[in-house]
């Protein structure tokens, strides 16, 4: 007995009573988290598979922007992006209002074109001749004064204190015309200032019946014939260029003459009619100088 128990208590209480075991229950170990290097890789990966390389994005781009320059030659890089994103429809969310027509000479001017001769004689008794035009005004019951007389290369600029209607255009006119010294004959009809709207025309084909590109004198041709443009008149001639290398449809850029309200412009946006079998739509564009 004393061999059992060497080292152990000889308590005869407990030396016969089984030791419970002491064991605890050990959980399962937990998968270790996959490292930030392993979960950024894939991250890329998945990345990777719908992204596109800067080759594949500008493949097919260079030749249509190309076209867009050989169409403008002395436009800005900005602006040749900006005509090549708008012939290919290209849009952003936050896309800024297009300006559609340039901002000339107020309205309150009123511009009578004449030779050289006429508007130096008129400019020479300029104060003389304002006061007899507000005299003639103001007896017509106008509440229109005319302010101060300027020349340009064209002719002589009124300018007045408000819009001038039709009555007082006739009344400074016949005065201009019947002054002393003036040349009736050099002197051309009075007219308000105009500003220039632009427009681009889609969905027409760039190739005419016979093969050969389309050319501005057939655009201004069409464009006599149609009766929605019975009241506009063309700036410049229309400029053309393909949509792209690889279409057959050209987009047609014209400016107008307009009102700075663009009231003519705002009655064609939208608008289709007809060039052989095709149908075109007139749309709304950025004003652009080169167009000029």
């Amino acid at each position: 007995m004393s061999q059992f128990n060497r080292g152990y208590p000889t308590n005869s209480k407990t030396s016969n009573k089984p030791q419970s075991a002491n064991i605890s229950k050990i959980s399962s170990p937990i998968p270790p988290k996959p490292s930030t290097t392993i979960l950024a890789k894939s991250k890329l990966a998945k990345f990777k598979l719908g992204m596109k390389s800067f080759a594949q994005v500008t493949k097919g781009k260079v030749e249509n922007i190309l076209k867009v320059k050989e169409a403008f030659p002395k436009l800005a890089p900005k602006k040749i992006i900006k005509i090549h994103n708008i012939a290919q429809g290209i849009s952003h969310k936050s896309c800024p209002k297009l300006n559609i027509t340039t901002k000339e000479p107020s309205k309150k001017q009123v511009i009578i074109p004449m030779s050289q001769d006429n508007s130096n004689i008129v400019i020479l008794c300029a104060d003389e001749h304002i006061f007899n035009i507000n005299r003639l005004l103001k007896s017509m019951k106008s509440n229109v004064i005319a302010d101060f007389i300027q020349s340009n290369s064209t002719g002589i600029i009124i300018t007045t204190n408000q819009v001038v209607s039709v009555l007082d255009i006739n009344t400074i006119e016949n005065y201009i015309k019947e002054s002393t010294n003036v040349n009736t004959n050099e002197v051309s009809p009075l007219r308000l200032p105009q500003s220039k709207s632009y427009l681009k025309i889609l969905g027409i084909s760039y190739l005419t019946n016979n093969g050969s590109p389309l050319a501005h004198n057939q655009i201004e041709e069409v464009i006599k014939r149609i009766h929605l443009f019975n009241d506009v008149t063309l700036v410049s001639s229309p400029r053309i260029i393909k949509v792209s290398s690889k279409s057959d449809m050209a987009v047609i850029w014209i400016n107008i003459w307009d009102s700075q309200n663009s009231t003519k412009a705002k009655s064609l946006i939208n608008r289709c009619f007809n060039i052989g079998k095709h149908i075109a739509t007139i749309y709304r564009t950025n004003m652009n100088p080169s167009i000029s």
